[in-house]
């Protein structure tokens, strides 16, 4: 029987080869998407969610949650009790957001705008129906909006659930409290860079008037960005505004929409109230 003689592979088709199969599992990889690292994490002992240390970690979750589907959208929301960040998962609406102004004025500043939900309805006490005329006024007539401005929504989860898809727009981003008082201030606190805010945008416009936001407002003007306070003052009723955030402002503006408040205690619902209705944790 004839021997059969193995041709060794020479260094140049080795390499070749090699090469070859480096290609392939570059291939493979690719076609995978992206790359998502998983570990155990710390469950909050007040709610039972998953615990993120920071909101950076919990952006990182919220993408690894999503995972390119674009119909499911995830937010990230810090809670007072683990002192850690949560993720609210839902899907979003087929609603067509609505879109800003496409030509920017010459005149018009670019604007970083902060919308405190809570203080403009005072705890959530007005209808979706009104609180669509209100941010329709404030779009176009107090703001003047275009596309170049960015708009960010401070609420707890609870007030957030039932007015996310009343305030829309291309450049509208929504952030989370959890289901306790003041959660729309430190939500908004937390998410706002002013140190990028300064590079990017001429003014920054707060919607509220809680005193909260003063240093915030102190901050940005030492940082070069104009700073512009927008308050709702019905006629007959007294100013939201605070002292302290009046003091701390270049300039204030007021509009005079009229909320019609519900006299019945029945509709009278807190913060919590639209939590335990949306079926979130309620924070202790």
């Amino acid at each position: 029987m004839p021997l059969r003689v193995l041709e060794l592979p020479t260094k140049e088709k080795q390499m070749k080869n090699h090469k070859a199969n480096q290609n392939h599992n570059k291939a493979i990889r690719r076609s995978a998407g992206p790359r998502i690292l998983s570990h155990k994490l710390p469950v909050c002992e007040a709610t039972g969610l998953d615990r993120y240390r920071d909101r950076h970690q919990a952006k990182a979750g919220a993408r690894a949650v999503c995972n390119g589907e674009t119909r499911q959208q995830a937010s990230s929301y810090a809670c007072p009790d683990c002192r850690g960040f949560h993720l609210e998962v839902r899907w979003a609406s087929q609603r067509r957001p609505v879109q800003m102004d496409a030509v920017r004025r010459e005149t018009e500043p670019r604007k970083l705008v902060l919308v405190d939900i809570e203080n403009v309805t005072e705890g959530a006490r007005a209808s979706c129906a009104e609180l669509s005329r209100y941010w329709k006024q404030l779009r176009h007539t107090a703001l003047r909006l275009t596309a170049d401005d960015h708009v960010v929504v401070g609420a707890a989860l609870g007030v957030a659930s039932r007015y996310r898809d009343v305030v829309t727009g291309s450049n509208v981003k929504w952030v989370l409290g959890a289901n306790a008082p003041d959660a729309a201030d430190y939500a908004l606190l937390a998410a706002v860079n002013l140190f990028d805010a300064a590079k990017k945008y001429d003014e920054l416009v707060i919607v509220s008037g809680d005193h909260v936001f003063a240093g915030l407002a102190k901050k940005a003007r030492e940082l070069g960005l104009r700073v512009r306070v927008v308050t709702n003052r019905p006629a007959g009723q007294r100013s939201p505004l605070s002292r302290e955030l009046r003091e701390a402002a270049d300039s204030c503006t007021s509009t005079s929409f009229g909320f019609r408040w519900r006299d019945d205690s029945r509709h009278q619902r807190s913060v919590s109230d639209l939590g335990r209705v949306a079926g979130l944790p309620r924070a202790a």
